[in-house]
């Protein structure tokens, strides 16, 4: 089947995950690509790449490029409006990565009605999000784990270290305040790294967003504490940062749709300890690769008891190895050719 798959968020191409920190949806578009091909699709991905390139067997085109004379399915990711890129195309799926509440309005839902797209969506909290009556097929097709993540290392966390990986204003300011308040002060060697590309650049002194100001000085204040902020890597170097850390802290954000870091360290087998939420509660087993918690003393308490490194830790993680590694993006693909029929 001759694919396209479109997208006109940032510059990226098949290589991009293992050559430098890229977002979780923008990963996902790529190992898409690349899992349809092995599938034995012709799949062509427009982006704002720079060169047109064949990586995976996967023609990149850049954006400003004419588009394929033909194609028997258009995938069009995250916006609608991408679907008016390829008007004659007449197979179309809008695969979303971001809350379906947007699609109601007037101007989108004309684009919808004009195409009639099948919505795929990730998970059941994503699905939750669109509130309509629109008569479109819809699925949902969880994301999938790419190989680094599935890698078959062995290696157990050996420091009383934990991660966290959130957007610096979507809950990192309550973890901060467990982890001075609660939980360094009851282990005085206990490391937090935090990985943000944002934070780390405004530490390195560049420009400080101003909605940033006031979550950057409490990291300042945190540093005493053992908070270290880190630059995001590629996906190996995530993996194993994961695999190094006793624990994934995770914040709760309603709005959120997919926990895209939360799924990746349960795979490497890094234990979470995270507030309930729908979206978390899709990518994790209470109780037995994670704790889903009620408030700040529980997170306190539990993110201790797994940065000791004992049976608690041990448990989790073996669990999390045995149960969390699914699906691969092979399947992902699998999944989305009954999706778009």
């Amino acid at each position: 089947m001759l694919i396209t798959m479109i997208d006109d968020s940032v510059p990226f191409d098949g290589a991009s995950p293992a050559e430098r920190p890229l977002g979780g949806a923008e990963r996902a578009f790529a190992s898409l690509a690349a899992a349809l091909a092995r599938r034995g699709h012709d799949v062509t991905a427009i982006t704002r790449t720079e060169d047109t390139s064949q990586i995976e067997d996967v023609t990149w085109v850049p954006w400003d490029l004419p588009r394929p004379p033909m194609a028997d399915l258009l995938i069009a990711f995250r916006r609608p409006g991408l679907l008016d890129e390829m008007p004659d195309v007449y197979n179309k799926v809008l695969w979303l990565a971001q809350s379906a509440g947007f699609l109601t309005k007037p101007r989108t839902k004309a684009i919808l009605d004009r195409h009639k797209p099948k919505l795929v969506f990730l998970g059941r909290a994503h699905l939750a999000t669109f509130e309509s009556r629109m008569e479109l097929q819809k699925s949902i097709v969880a994301p999938g784990l790419s190989a680094p993540f599935l890698a078959d290392a062995k290696g157990i966390a050996t420091g009383p270290t934990a991660v966290v990986t959130s957007h610096p204003l979507r809950g990192l300011d309550r973890i901060l305040e467990v982890w001075c308040e609660k939980i360094q002060t009851r282990r005085s060697e206990a490391r937090l790294k935090v990985y943000s590309a944002s934070l780390f650049k405004a530490l390195e002194g560049g420009v400080v967003p101003s909605n940033l100001a006031g979550i950057l000085a409490q990291v300042k204040r945190a540093r005493i504490q053992n908070v270290e902020v880190v630059l995001p890597g590629t996906e190996a170097e995530m993996a194993e940062a994961y695999r190094s850390a006793r624990a994934h802290l995770y914040p709760r954000a309603d709005d959120e749709i997919f926990p895209w870091t939360l799924a990746e360290s349960q795979a490497c087998g890094c234990p979470a300890v995270t507030f309930a939420g729908a979206a978390t509660a899709e990518r994790v087993r209470n109780g037995e690769t994670a704790y889903m918690v009620p408030d700040d003393e529980a997170f306190a308490n539990l993110t201790l008891d797994l940065l000791s490194g004992g049976s608690t830790y041990d448990s989790l993680h073996a669990q999390a190895l045995e149960k969390q590694r699914k699906p691969d993006w092979d399947e992902v693909a699998a999944e989305f050719e009954i999706a778009w029929r």
